[in-house]
């Protein structure tokens, strides 16, 4: 036998000696002729193993995220461990350890400097809202964002308890500001009557009576509150313009009375103007019909001079002119974009009648809905086609739905049957454990009496002894037994509410299509295309069921109440 400081040579074997991390173990077998030969080989591969840690430590000295070496750290050890090499595996472990260390003390640090966040963001939570507030929280966010991952037990509940006060935060602050949205739409709505109470009296001919009346809308105006930022001018120029077109029609009604002509010329003059206003509009057949208006109107209106008249018909005409140039252009564009309209619709059919037998049922549903929206923002398409593509498109959706709620039906059965045979054996076990613990409780008892009934002697007293240790531990089964009756008592609970649960009848959604009514007012609401978006919005809510039963089959232990009073509270 042959022995070193970082080998033993016995039996054509060499072992290296045990250490704290591993015991003595065989690394190679020698004879005499090759012996040499691979002790040295030996040695030169510990060499390998002194680099991975230099490596190791050269990156803990750079890493901008210390904590991402915790599984290379360990990685190394296994490998250190269990590698056929001759060396100081002593002094190379202790450095890996030293590592290890220092990294775990400023994980500590890590998990300090997002207590300390936590606790600024818990008080922003408490404290009165505003929009200093607001900013404070999203640089808090920032910053628990910037700090490194810490592999430490608190990591999770930490992260949880900053969002949890994050988004209680954030959710408050929205309800302040739905609600102050909700006031302004009121003041909005009583504004608006405002307003076509004075457009009403607009024209009136009853100067008094309307001057007053308007006096009185001015003061009722006054007493309403403010109206969404983004509307203010448009509601405050109508309110005005009312009262302008009156006042301005009652300061006439006392001028002296122009000659007719002037009349004739200042109301030409109007149409002009209205021409020349309508003259860029791109609303089609609601401007010619205007301008039809306009024409009649000219027509009615009297003689003006000789002197004014051709200047004032060019100028009507030449309005009228730009306007009819630019929608001869607009409908000469109307096809080709009806043709592309089909052309981006039809790919969309395509894809759609494709996707429809698709087993990635996820992934399929987002790809119809995101079809869908771009179905909505492609547009018309020429008559002739009918709504054929649509139908198309309709159909293939279906078609993959009803193969998405078969599929979910099929793995709920499965999933019931299996919380159903667990239930089964639970209660079992339950009874089991319970009688065991009777007979138990029973042994106490029997124990009991025995010491009590023991006379006084040597041989009692040592008697008396053994009976006390045998009764503690029968207490100790006991205990131990009656956690397991309420731990089993808690998940035989959790598995009745998860069957409950699946067992429910469920009922579809139906905001859907008033949601889709809201967005698009001006779409009719027994349209096939917003119906099929309802029924699209009610399968994707069908579609999210599933994936939360899992969630709530998959508690884990960590989140059980200890006993049955924490369980009641």
């Amino acid at each position: 036998m042959s022995e070193t400081m970082y080998y033993t040579i016995r039996e054509n074997s060499i072992y290296v000696p045990a250490t704290a991390w591993f015991k003595e173990r065989c690394i190679a077998a020698i004879n005499e002729s090759n012996k040499d030969y691979i002790i040295g080989s030996l040695e030169e591969r510990f060499a390998s193993l002194v680099q991975k840690v230099d490596e190791i430590e050269a990156r803990y000295s750079n890493a901008a995220e210390e904590t991402k070496l915790d599984g290379l750290i360990a990685r190394t050890r296994t490998y250190i461990c269990t590698a056929i090499a001759i060396g100081d595996y002593t002094a190379l472990l202790t450095r890996l350890d030293a590592i290890e260390a220092k990294i775990k003390d400023n994980g500590g640090k890590v998990i300090e400097q997002k207590e300390a966040i936590c606790i600024q963001a818990e008080a922003l939570f408490a404290a009165e809202d505003s929009k200093e507030a607001a900013q404070q929280m999203k640089d808090l966010q920032q910053q628990f964002r910037n700090l490194p991952v810490a592999f430490d037990e608190k990591s999770t509940a930490i992260r949880n308890r900053f969002e949890t006060a994050c988004n209680g935060f954030f959710n408050r602050r929205k309800h302040a500001f739905d609600a102050q949205e909700q006031e302004m739409t009121a003041n909005l709505q009583a504004k608006i009557q405002l307003c076509e109470k004075a457009e009403e009296l607009q024209n009136s001919t009853e100067w008094k009576v309307a001057t007053e009346t308007y006096q009185q809308l001015n003061e009722e105006w006054k007493k309403i509150g403010f109206v969404p930022r983004h509307r203010r001018d448009e509601i405050w120029q109508r309110f005005n313009a009312a009262k302008d077109v009156f006042f301005a029609r009652k300061k006439e009604n006392f001028e002296t009375i122009k000659t007719e002509q002037e009349e004739n010329y200042a109301k030409k003059l109007e149409l002009v103007a209205k021409a020349e206003a309508l003259k860029d509009s791109t609303d089609w057949k609601q401007t010619s019909e205007a301008f039809k208006l306009l024409m009649d109107e000219w027509k009615k209106t009297g003689w003006v001079g000789q002197e004014k008249s051709d200047e004032v018909w060019n100028s009507f005409l030449a309005a009228q002119n730009i306007f009819y140039k630019n929608k001869d252009a607009h409908y000469s564009k109307i096809k080709t974009e009806l043709d592309d309209n089909y052309a981006r619709k039809m790919a969309l059919v395509l894809h759609a009648e494709a996707l429809q037998n698709s087993e990635d049922f996820d992934t399929a549903t987002q790809e119809y809905m995101d079809m869908f929206e771009e179905w909505k923002k492609i547009g018309r398409i020429a008559r002739e086609h009918g709504d054929g593509p649509w139908e198309r498109f309709i159909k293939a959706k279906k078609s993959f739905f009803d193969r998405k709620d078969a599929y979910r039906a099929e793995r709920k059965t499965s999933i019931l049957k299996e919380l159903e045979e667990r239930m089964f054996t639970e209660r079992g076990q339950y009874n089991k454990l319970s009688r065991q613990l009777e007979t138990e409780e029973q042994l106490i008892l029997d124990v009991n009496e025995r010491i009590a009934n023991l006379p006084t002697s040597l041989r009692s007293y040592q008697k008396r002894e053994e009976y006390l240790e045998t009764l503690e531990e029968l207490k100790a089964n006991v205990a131990s037994m009656r956690q397991q009756l309420d731990d089993l008592r808690y998940n035989i609970q959790q598995d009745e509410r998860e069957v409950h649960y699946l067992k429910r009848p469920f009922r579809k959604k139906e905001a859907g299509e008033k949601a889709i009514v809201e967005a698009a007012p001006n779409v009719d609401a027994a349209s096939p295309e917003l119906q099929a978006e309802a029924e699209m919005n009610n399968e994707t809510a069908i579609s999210d069921e599933l994936p939360a039963i899992e969630n709530e089959h998959q508690t884990g232990v960590e989140d059980r109440p200890q006993n049955e009073n924490e369980q009641a509270g």
